[in-house]
């Protein structure tokens, strides 16, 4: 056998025929079966998200995922059992979030629901053309019962008005925040009472500057591009402010109407009031202080806050200006701490003190 295959090697005469080749085929295809369920997402009652896109159909939506609404007004309507009482020893606080794809929604004045927060994908890509206030039932607590919160992360604003009154609302507690937002119009805050109506902004930019009537505001790290903040106080509520980081190229007014209550805190801390070369002075880079004599108002504000000093204008015989630095004393140390008499000042306030009323002894007041 090892020889005859040898030998088969040596002349190929020897092999065999060549077998014809298979034909291809194919089997018969099997009946198609039931369409699958496809995309099942949880409903917005469970997840807490409700969603809006281009793609959207408010006629079939249901908020899903899968089925989103055209239009954040009737996101918005959908939403119906949004709660957040205080004390929550149950935790059954239910929040929502209206997720905003990108586009340029343009609608007509949406009341803004309690426990609403309005999220977008970035300011530049999704942007409201959509009037906002928050004349809703869901916003009414006269006696603390309730802790609503709403707002709006990382869109644009573009319409006016942005009228947030919380005393149309009836709402002691109410509270708003916008983070990272760009708002064109200048908004409106209104409190209702006590400092619990509370305002917070942190990385945003404000194209016209905004008014608050009472209101706990604290804005973090955020600009102000053109326009006035103009920070009013109430009779029957007080105001605080913090303005921290950032700037505004605008005028930061302060009006103090006699039997007022005071506005205080009043901090500017690293918050830069600047001109704005297409609107100069008076139109911007002033701080201006309307105070009232028998209020006592008191702003304080870091050096690199302030305008120059012609800028700084302060009414009333119990309106005050307080210079700070970050740490709210500029530190000193003397190059010759023989030139002070033990022990020398620490801070540029103390040393500014110490000068003056040496001056104030020797050669008269300065």
């Amino acid at each position: 056998m090892d020889e005859l295959l040898s030998s088969a090697l040596i002349n190929p005469d020897l092999l065999g025929p060549t077998l014809p080749a298979i034909p291809p085929f194919t089997l018969p295809t099997g009946p198609t079966g039931p369409t699958g369920p496809g995309c099942i997402e949880p409903l917005p009652p469970f997840t807490q998200i409700v969603y809006v896109n281009k793609a959207g159909n408010d006629a079939t939506a249901d908020g899903s995922e899968c089925a989103p609404f055209l239009t954040v007004t009737a996101a918005m309507a959908s939403i119906t059992d949004a709660i957040a009482p205080f004390p929550d020893p149950l935790n059954i606080t239910k929040r929502y979030a209206i997720s905003i794809g990108p586009g340029n929604y343009i609608e007509p004045l949406i009341h803004l629901k309690a426990n609403v927060q309005l999220v977008g994908t970035s300011t530049l890509l999704t942007k409201l053309q959509i009037p906002f206030d928050i004349n809703d039932p869901s916003w009414f607590d006269l006696n603390f019962s309730q802790d609503p919160r709403s707002g709006f992360v990382d869109l644009t604003l573009l319409s006016a008005p942005l009228d947030f009154n919380f005393q149309t609302a009836q709402s002691v507690s109410g509270k708003l925040f916008f983070v990272t937002v760009n708002i064109t119009p200048a908004p409106i805050f209104t409190a209702l009472s006590t400092s619990v109506n509370q305002v917070n902004i942190r990385d945003s930019m404000l194209s016209a500057g905004y008014t608050q009537n009472g209101i706990n505001m604290a804005m973090f790290a955020s600009f102000v591009s053109s326009g006035n903040i103009t920070i009013n106080s109430q009779a029957t509520t007080d105001t605080q402010v913090n303005l921290v980081g950032g700037g505004i190229n605008g005028n930061v007014i302060i009006n103090v109407l006699p039997g007022h209550i005071p506005i205080d805190p009043l901090n500017l801390t690293s918050f830069a009031i600047t001109e704005n070369i297409f609107n100069p002075s008076p139109n911007s880079g002033n701080l201006f202080v309307n105070g009232a004599n028998n209020v006592i108002t008191r702003v304080r504000a870091t050096v690199d806050s302030l305008p120059i000093r012609s800028r700084i204008n302060l009414i009333g015989t119990n309106t005050s200006l307080i210079r700070v630095d970050d740490a709210f004393d500029l530190a000193y140390t003397p190059n010759n701490p023989a030139n002070w008499a033990p022990l020398p000042p620490t801070t540029v306030q103390e040393a500014l003190d110490r000068i003056a009323a040496l001056l104030a002894v020797t050669i008269g007041t300065p």
